[in-house]
């Protein structure tokens, strides 16, 4: 009984300080040059992990079973230029969430020196 005991606490401690991430599927790519810093450029803007990128990249990619239920119906033309209508809403959305992030920011700063302003003219400071 003691080994079975020492051997589940070497599997639950073997597993304890690992992530989810450590069990994900892993798969190498090669990408022809320029294309990693143009991932890394665009992860960086959309705050994100080159991993997160890469991998929102390729969800974009597939459509939803929404869309696709939305889609089935239509003539394989209709189809095409609805799904480029849908990517380009997604890229507008995206646009405004990144535009959207940095005017918080700013203001954030803006705010940040109006009370440091304010704090050196109180009195007593």
């Amino acid at each position: 009984m003691e080994k079975v005991g020492a051997i589940w606490h070497h599997v639950v401690m073997a597993t304890d300080d690992q992530f989810p991430s450590d069990f994900a599927d892993r798969f190498q790519v090669r990408m022809p040059p320029g294309l990693r810093d143009r991932l890394k450029s665009q992860a960086e803007a959309n705050k994100r992990s080159m991993n997160a990128e890469i991998v929102a990249r390729l969800e974009a990619s597939f459509p939803s079973a929404v869309v696709a239920e939305a889609f089935k119906d239509m003539s394989p033309e209709a189809a095409i230029l609805a799904e480029k209508i849908v990517e380009r809403v997604i890229e507008r959305v995206e646009r405004f969430r990144v535009e959207a992030d940095a005017e918080i920011k700013a203001l954030q700063e803006e705010n940040r020196k109006l009370r440091e302003a304010a704090s050196s003219q109180s009195p007593g400071s």
